[in-house]
């Protein structure tokens, strides 16, 4: 009995040591499985993480690249709109500073009263310093008419345009001494005392080329208007020399007509023309001067409007859209 119970403790301990290689060749088995578990398990978050990085870059990626696209066109527009606005700017202070100088030019001409006569400077400029009283100044400065009719305006007052006007025929006595005493030429004065207007007698209305008396044709003030009506009065304006003729031989040559472009077809037949004289252009003159103050106003406007809009460009960043993903 005794070598029976130590065989099968011999058999116990066998079976024990069998089953304890078992047990660690079964662990070992579980532990390779978990490990190559855990590897799939790992290439399957590899795999997942890549495809998603793929995707969610790919769409980033693309939303990035079309915001970079909307703040490159806007900065684009900027740049081209500011652009511009320099070119504009640029343009209309040359254009400014170009008005200016024909400013300066007409004005230095009208106070130094270019193309009226020597009598009639001397005159006008004593009676600014107060020597001469009476003195309201050159026919020419004081009427207006549309550019239209200017050249046939002046060429009907011929050298009347530099004639004075003053108050009374008393005020000749003080402004002809001067004129002896400086040697300043003659010069003509048409006192308001005395003038009484004149009018065309068979006014041609109605007919080919008939445009209107000339002294309908300007503008003045009420206490000058019977010197200008006296001046201006029996002279017709026709649209050409052929109108003027046709005109004038309808009416015997009765009455003086000028033409828009300055002939002259004299009462009793007569005619005088040809090219414009060099002293013409007096009302011309002030017409332009008047029409380059207005539009300096407009140029500066813009001017200062285009400033506005540059300074409001400057202030706006660029890509300011706020656009979102």
């Amino acid at each position: 009995p005794r070598v029976c119970f130590q065989s099968l403790e011999r058999l116990s301990e066998s079976e024990r040591k069998e089953r304890s290689f078992h047990e660690k060749a079964v662990r070992v088995d579980m532990l390779d499985f978990d490990i190559w578990t855990i590897v799939f398990s790992v290439i399957n978050i590899l795999v997942l993480f890549f495809f998603l990085k793929k995707f969610l870059f790919g769409r980033v990626g693309a939303m990035l690249e079309k915001r970079a696209q909307m703040v490159q066109a806007d900065m684009d527009q900027a740049k081209q709109k500011a652009a511009e606005a320099a070119e504009r700017q640029t343009k209309l202070t040359v254009e400014l500073r170009s008005c200016d100088s024909r400013i300066h030019l007409l004005s230095e001409l009208e106070k130094e009263l270019e193309g009226f006569s020597k009598a009639a400077k001397i005159v006008m400029q004593e009676s600014e310093r107060g020597t001469l009283r009476g003195v309201h100044g050159p026919v020419g400065k004081m009427i207006r008419t549309e550019d239209r009719y200017a050249l046939a305006v002046e060429t009907a007052l011929g050298a009347h345009v530099g004639d004075i006007i003053v108050d009374t025929q008393d005020n000749g006595k003080d402004i002809f001494a001067l004129l002896k005493r400086r040697d300043g030429g003659r010069g003509t004065l048409q006192p308001m005392d005395v003038i009484r207007p004149a009018r065309l007698n068979g006014e041609p209305r109605g007919e080919a080329g008939y445009v209107g008396v000339c002294s309908d044709l300007v503008n003045c003030d009420k206490r000058y208007s019977a010197v200008i009506a006296s001046l201006l009065g029996r002279t017709a304006v026709a649209e050409t020399l052929t109108d003027a003729i046709a005109i004038a031989r309808r009416h015997n040559n009765s009455f003086r007509i000028v033409t828009l472009d300055g002939q002259i077809l004299n009462a009793g037949g007569s005619m005088t023309g040809g090219s414009a004289g060099k002293n013409t252009g007096i009302l011309s003159r002030a017409n332009e001067l008047k029409r380059l103050r207005e539009k300096r106003g407009d140029l500066e406007a813009q001017l200062s409007q285009t400033e506005s809009q540059r300074r409001g460009d400057r202030g706006e960043p660029a890509g300011a859209r706020q656009d979102s993903f």
